[in-house]
C-alpha cells in the first residue's frame, strides 16, 4: 500500500499531466474502486482506500466534497498538499554536503533580512527571500542557515517551502538581537543577581565585605541598572 505521501504526489502529478486542477472521485465498483473524472494516475499503481483519503483530508492536503457509498470519497487536492509535496520534493532533492550553521555565519543573514524589512516598511507579509537567495554561490548555505532561523523563531511568516518564493519577518526574538529591543531573560539574570547579592549580604558577618556588598547591590537597582541590563542582554544573545 502506497503512503500518503506517495499517493498525494501521484495526485499532484496526475492534476499536472492535464494542466488543471481535478474534481476526483474513487468509485466503488463490484470489482474493486475506481476513479471516475481524474486523469493520469498510473495504471499499474494500487489506488488508495476511503479512509485513507480520509486521513489526507485530516492532514489538510486534500478536501473531501462527497462521499459515494462507504468507500468512495469525491476530492480535490487542496494547496496545503502541493505546498507539502514541493516539500517533499525537496528532502528528496536534498545532496548532502557540509554547510555552516555557526551563529557567525547565520547572524549576517538574519540582519539582511531584518534591514530589508525595515527598508520595506515592516510589511505585515514580510519580504521576498529572494534577494538573500540570489548568489548562486551560497544559495546552499543560506538556504540551510534561513530553516534554522525559523526553527529557532528568528523568523516568522511562513513555512520554508520552495526558497525562492517564501517571505518572512523577524520576530520579536530577532528584534532583541538587532535592535535592542529588552530580553526577558537579561531581564530574569539581572534578578538573579541581584538575588544572590543580597544573599550574600544575610550570609557575611564581614562588616567591611557587607558594606561593599550593599553598595553594589544599591548601585545595580539604582544608576547602574540600565548598564548591567545591557551588558547582560548581549550575553544572553551571544553578541
Amino acid at each position: 500500500m502506497l503512503s500518503d505521501i506517495d499517493v498525494l504526489g501521484l495526485l499532484v502529478q496526475a492534476d499536472e499531466s492535464v494542466k488543471d486542477r481535478q474534481a476526483c472521485q474513487l468509485y466503488p465498483t463490484g470489482g474493486g474502486m475506481a476513479w471516475v473524472g481524474c486523469s493520469g494516475w498510473p495504471d499499474e499503481v494500487e489506488l488508495p482506500s476511503g479512509n485513507q483519503m480520509d486521513d489526507m483530508d485530516h492532514l489538510g492536503w486534500i478536501r473531501i466534497t462527497g462521499y459515494v457509498g462507504d468507500f468512495g470519497r469525491k476530492f480535490a487536492v487542496t494547496t496545503e498538499g502541493r505546498d507539502e509535496w514541493a516539500r517533499q520534493l525537496e528532502r528528496q532533492a536534498h545532496v548532502p554536503g557540509r554547510v555552516d550553521l555557526s551563529w557567525d555565519s547565520a547572524k549576517p543573514v538574519l540582519r539582511e533580512i531584518y534591514e530589508r524589512y525595515q527598508e520595506a516598511g515592516a510589511p505585515e507579509a514580510g519580504v521576498a527571500l529572494s534577494f538573500v537567495l540570489s548568489d548562486e554561490d551560497s544559495t546552499r548555505q543560506k538556504s540551510a542557515i534561513i530553516r534554522e532561523l525559523f526553527r529557532d523563531g528568528q523568523l516568522e511568516e511562513a513555512e520554508f517551502a520552495t526558497d525562492q518564493s517564501i517571505t518572512a519577518r523577524p520576530t520579536p526574538k530577532a528584534m532583541q538581537i538587532l535592535a535592542g529591543w529588552p530580553s526577558c531573560a537579561a531581564e530574569d539574570a539581572l534578578n538573579e543577581l541581584v538575588r544572590a547579592v543580597e544573599g550574600e549580604i544575610e550570609a557575611t558577618t564581614d562588616q567591611a565585605k557587607r558594606s561593599k556588598l550593599i553598595a553594589v547591590r544599591d548601585g545595580i537597582a539604582s544608576a547602574g541598572r540600565d548598564v548591567v541590563l545591557a551588558y547582560f542582554e548581549k550575553k544572553v544573545m551571544g553578541l
